[in-house]
This record gives C-alpha cells, sequence and structure tokens, in this order.
C-alpha cells in the first residue's frame, strides 16, 4: 500500500500557507491519468519535470496531484470536484475516462449525453433534504496559469466548475457531484463516506 496525504487550501492561488488536513487515499487501489503521459521526454504542464495528474480513490473521490522531479521539491494532492476532474481530463484528451465515469460526450458542443445520473442525483437530493439535511451549490473558479519571466507556462489554468455537497442533519458531508453547471453538479450528487480519519493514526480512512 502506498499512502499519499491530501490537504485543502484555503486559496487556490496559495499552496504554501494555512494548509488543513483532507484526508488520505491509497495509490494502489486508485487509477491516475497524468499529463507526463502525452510528452515522451517525461516533462508536464509545468514545464521541465513538473507537471500535473489526477486522482480517482478507490472510494470515488477525486484529487488532483502536483507532481515534481525536482529533488529538493514536493508534490502536492488536493481533493477536487468532480466538474474539474472531468474538465481536467477533457484538457488533457483523456476521452476514455471522461466515457467512463461521466458519460458519453456529444463531439459537437463537449457536453454529456443524457443518462440516469441526473435521475439518481435528484433522487439522492430528495432524500437529503427530506431527513433534515442540506444540499449546497457552489463554483469552483479553478486556478489561473501562469508563465515564469521568460514566457515559458510554469503552470497552466484549470478551468472552474459548479459543486454539489450534501450534509446530514448532523452537518457532516455524505454526499457531492460536480459538473458544468449547477444542474448537472446537483444531478450527478452521489453519496460519499465522510472523512472519520485519525490524522496522528497510521491507517487510511477509506
Amino acid at each position: 500500500m502506498t499512502r499519499v496525504t491530501v490537504y485543502s487550501f484555503p486559496s487556490s492561488d496559495d499552496y504554501t500557507q494555512d494548509t488543513v488536513l483532507g484526508g488520505w487515499f491509497d495509490t494502489s487501489t486508485a487509477e491516475s491519468w497524468s499529463d507526463r503521459d502525452r510528452d515522451h521526454d517525461g516533462n508536464g504542464s509545468h514545464g521541465p519535470g513538473r507537471g500535473e495528474a489526477v486522482w480517482r480513490t478507490a472510494d470515488g473521490r477525486w484529487a488532483l496531484e502536483k507532481w515534481t522531479d525536482e529533488p529538493n521539491e514536493e508534490g502536492t494532492f488536493r481533493f477536487i470536484s468532480e466538474g474539474l476532474a472531468r474538465t481536467w481530463l477533457l484538457t488533457f484528451e483523456f476521452g476514455a475516462a471522461v466515457a467512463k465515469y461521466f458519460g458519453e460526450v456529444d463531439e459537437e458542443h463537449g457536453l454529456r449525453r443524457p443518462d440516469r445520473a441526473k435521475v439518481d442525483g435528484e433522487a439522492f437530493a430528495d432524500t437529503v433534504l427530506l431527513s433534515g439535511g442540506t444540499i449546497t451549490l457552489g463554483y469552483d473558479p479553478g486556478e489561473s496559469g501562469a508563465c515564469d519571466e521568460d514566457g515559458i507556462v510554469i503552470h497552466d489554468p484549470v478551468p472552474g466548475g459548479f459543486y454539489a455537497i450534501a450534509r446530514d442533519a448532523a452537518g457532516s458531508e455524505i454526499g457531492s457531484g460536480g459538473g458544468m453547471s449547477a444542474a448537472e453538479a446537483l444531478g450527478r450528487l452521489r453519496h460519499i463516506a465522510p472523512f472519520t480519519g485519525d490524522p496522528s493514526g497510521d491507517e487510511p480512512p477509506f
């Protein structure tokens, strides 16, 4: 088992201050897609020896990795919404992964074709609200791109996406969904297990 620690960041533009523990996941049971795969030299979208990868954990959560081959640097992981994961996969042309987890894409408009996801998401939303829970809709603006002083791209932009978060009557997060619109995020709302891990423990919570 290879366990990685995932952190939350107060600002998408700041990955150095006030990090908060978000959880763990086991990379040996997760799937991943990397921008390194697009460059036979091993470089990624952040320049030589740096780039990004998206992971899908065994329990269905999505995480964004900022990887680096530099000996004095460490990569980072953060959980992201389904909407951001889908946009990233589309941006880097991992169409098979998009079709597998989000449904087929309309080639003309880049939209997911209708399936049972909307019906299932609405049914789960009804259950949450009828049991005294809440559902929050929001928008993640993503991240801005950046270039160094020589004009070399060191950080590609990550497009934004809409998200829906379901919480039970006690306030614990029990579901999430994402998409390119608020309606799609609500339609893709799915149950997830809440993070209950002990930061001082040795075992991952999922």
